[in-house]
């Protein structure tokens, strides 16, 4: 994910922050680029886990994050909230998520910036 860009369309990341449960924690990649993107999807999982859980309610596993494209093939980051969670305000959601990983390296900052700048990350409510 690196660039600030969303991976393959309808790419999941849940709270084990593997790409669909798959190839890097399965060690199928290798290298510096592989090892960041570990880093980036772990740090995002306990985002998920921790950061929206304790602010929102919830458990770990009720949040997920969908990278996909729009229809016009933009890159989109739709994080995922169940409605049983009740009201939550989509705008504040977004914000402690994007100021979690803010606070990571600094690419991980310019990255957020990006995102929230181009408007990446939205909610959507429905089960994960």
């Amino acid at each position: 994910m690196a660039g600030g860009r969303p991976g393959r369309r309808g790419q999941a990341r849940g709270p084990a922050g593997g790409r669909d449960g798959a190839a890097t924690a399965a060690g199928v990649q290798a290298g510096p680029v592989a090892e960041r993107d570990v880093q980036q999807d772990h740090r995002r999982g306990r985002i998920l886990e921790e950061t929206l859980s304790a602010r929102f309610g919830g458990i770990a596993t009720d949040y997920q994050l969908v990278e996909d494209e729009d229809p016009g093939g933009r890159p989109e980051i739709r994080l995922v909230v169940p409605p049983r969670l009740g009201p939550v305000e989509p705008a504040a959601v977004v914000t402690a998520f994007l100021e979690a990983l803010g606070d990571g390296s600094g690419a991980e900052r310019v990255m957020t910036l990006r995102w929230r700048h181009a408007g990446l990350v939205r909610v959507e409510r429905r089960p994960p």
